[in-house]
């Protein structure tokens, strides 16, 4: 039985990063964050970098629009 308990709570923790990460974050911050550090085209890491500030941008005003209760 708590097994069962250990396994659910860590399956719901689980989904629920995972869904905090798709609204806050998302894949495209991730992609560009590793390219930013990882790609040897110093052009590209440019790129990724100028979408990671538009990005962030774009998560303060979910954060403030979340905080105001006017998000969704």
């Amino acid at each position: 039985m708590i097994t069962t308990l250990i396994g659910l709570g860590t399956g719901t923790s689980t989904a629920a990063g995972f869904t905090w990460w798709m609204t806050h974050d998302g894949p495209a911050r991730l992609c560009a964050g590793m390219v930013a550090v990882f790609h040897s085209n110093t052009e590209r890491r440019k790129d990724a970098r100028a979408v990671l500030a538009a990005t962030k941008q774009h998560r303060e005003q979910r954060k403030r629009l979340r905080k105001s209760g006017r998000d969704r």
